[in-house]
């Protein structure tokens, strides 16, 4: 039990404690999104002992973030094609879209066009395609069947906080869970965290990504009761209005639960919300900026930092 020094110190001083050793495996992997899931699973199919290790109740990470209004609209955390519209993913992670599809899970890609009035650079010329539709429920359920398949110890709700360190080797991880923090050792450990949190407490050097650069906060307000119709008319009437906009091509043989959604995004004032960064293959967030999502749901659309047309 850590005890409170001094009201006046800005820390507490914790004593030695025994951590129980929870596991030893050949390969630790840190979080169970798609690159998690594919390092662990191809180790697995290897002949290695598997530890993965996931913070959330469910794997597939950011494929699962759907818009949340829009199911199916986006698979996020994973790039399925270069700005040509080559597809650039294979192996485990494409025979993952391949189960989804004979599950009725996924769906696509879906062909798009792209409006830019940023001049110059990837936004300028069409991208050719969404990556696949898929269902997250039914992702879940995949990527988990996969992952025993292979024979892999799943830690789910759980967090890796440190790095178990021999000099300058890392050994394993400590982790917390509800069973308070323990010990993982392992021969190798694989970062999959997104934010190098593994790398970071061993001590890599990393850089940081300047300010001006970041990917902005937001805060996603999922709207009832909107005229779709008139908000998505107006959104296609008026393009000069906004940065960027995606234009999912219309397909009657998609279902539309898995339709992408038109996709606006436009500055919010004169505070330089976006802008390309100066290479030109992505953007950056240099201010506040919104973004509007209209659906082929009636009634239903979803906007970050800004409000939908709604019926009267």
């Amino acid at each position: 039990m850590a005890q409170v020094a001094h009201a006046k110190d800005d820390f507490i001083l914790e004593p030695p404690r025994r951590t129980s050793i929870r596991g030893r495996a050949d390969v630790v992997v840190a979080g169970g999104g798609p690159a998690g899931l594919a390092a662990a699973i191809a180790a697995a199919r290897n002949g290695a002992r598997v530890i993965l290790i996931e913070r959330y109740t469910y794997l597939g990470g950011l494929l699962n973030m759907d818009f949340s209004s829009f199911p199916g609209s986006s698979t996020l955390g994973l790039c399925f094609q270069d700005i040509g519209g080559n597809r650039i993913v294979g192996g485990i992670t494409w025979e993952l879209v391949q189960r989804l599809r004979e599950r009725g899970g996924a769906v696509g890609p879906v062909k798009r066009t792209v409006i830019s009035n940023l001049k110059g650079g990837f936004l300028a010329s069409p991208h050719g395609e969404f990556g696949p539709k898929v269902d997250s429920h039914t992702l879940k359920t995949v990527a988990l069947e996969m992952v025993q398949e292979a024979g892999i110890r799943l830690l789910l709700h759980t967090w890796v906080v440190d790095a178990l360190m021999d000099g300058g080797t890392i050994r394993g991880v400590m982790i917390h869970s509800k069973s308070g923090r323990e010990a993982i050792l392992a021969d190798i450990v694989v970062d999959a965290t997104a934010d190098a949190d593994v790398a970071a407490a061993a001590g890599a050097p990393f850089d940081k990504v300047p300010k001006d650069q970041l990917y902005r906060m937001c805060v996603e307000l999922i709207l009832a009761n909107v005229d779709t119709d008139r908000a998505r008319k107006h959104l296609l009437d008026h393009p000069e209005q906004f940065d960027y906009m995606f234009l999912p091509a219309a397909d009657s043989q998609i279902p539309a639960e898995f339709q992408a959604p038109i996709w606006a995004v436009v500055e919010m004032g004169q505070r330089g919300g976006v802008k390309l960064r100066e290479d030109r293959l992505a953007i950056t967030a240099g201010g506040p900026r919104a973004d509007i999502m209209i659906g082929f749901r009636p009634g239903r659309g979803s906007a970050t930092e800004t409000l939908l047309m709604s019926r009267t």
